[in-house]
């Protein structure tokens, strides 16, 4: 009977060690067609997640396995979302065609700002007179998580956006070939507009790999060549980069 009992004993400590040992593989959604993800909707969460050659929109906090972002592929919010993406991955791979491009998907021009002035985000936006206004910088320096604000318009009303807000967490390595934007950018060419500020990008990964891009600049200014109608380029965004390695 002794025997018997230690041979049941063993084969449970054997399985219980091969269970432990061969964790399930997460389920791999390849996405090749254009795909919008909503803050409530957790369908890729726990997944592994590739897009290839086409975009995801998304919203609001989401944890993947692993983000994969391949062959043109594009990682992108709505522009003036109320809920910028918040995403959590073991492993980031952004390839050299590829990027997360939340440029141009900040707020419009804010209260208190005047004519034909910049955005201010990180930085001040640009003055076209001595008597315009912007308005003040604002955001945390730590911690970016502010939407951009737009640029002045011409007299239809018009005005740029400032640059979308990421925060992005990899507790493994994020490989990046490709590009991290926020950027301030005008809406329409053909107005006298001002740039829109940059906007938030924060980074907290384990291992940092590759020969990418990480920027939140201000959006230049558009212009049709009439001294009097000078309009001015957008203030800086926010970066904000912690890293346990660097390769």
């Amino acid at each position: 009977m002794s025997n018997v009992r230690s041979s049941v004993a063993l084969l449970a400590a054997t399985l219980l060690v091969a269970l432990w040992a061969s964790p399930a593989a997460a389920e791999t959604v390849t996405i090749t067609t254009p795909t919008s993800i909503a803050a409530g909707d957790s369908s890729l969460d726990g997944k592994d997640v590739v897009v290839s050659g086409s975009t995801l929109t998304i919203a609001g906090q989401h944890t993947f396995a692993s983000l994969t972002l391949s062959s043109g592929a594009i990682l992108t919010h709505e522009a003036g979302v109320a809920q910028p993406p918040v995403l959590s991955a073991a492993t980031l791979t952004i390839d050299a065609t590829s990027k997360i491009d939340v440029s141009g998907k900040g707020r419009t021009h804010l209260s208190g700002a005047s004519g034909y002035v910049g955005g201010s985000h990180g930085g001040r936006g640009g003055l076209n007179a001595t008597n315009e206004t912007t308005n003040a910088a604002f955001g945390s320096i730590h911690e970016p998580t502010e939407l951009g604000a737009g640029g002045g318009g011409g007299p239809s009303g018009n005005t740029s956006r400032g640059g979308g807000a990421i925060k992005l967490t990899v507790s493994g390595t994020l490989q990046l070939d490709g590009s991290i934007l926020a950027d301030g950018n005008l809406s329409v060419p053909g107005y006298y507009r001002a740039g829109g500020s940059g906007g938030s990008i924060w980074l907290d990964v384990g291992t940092l790999r590759g020969a990418g891009l990480v920027r939140a600049q201000g959006g230049d200014r558009s212009f049709s060549g009439y001294d009097q109608y000078l309009v001015a380029g957008g203030g800086g965004g926010r970066v904000a980069l912690y890293y346990d390695q660097l390769e």
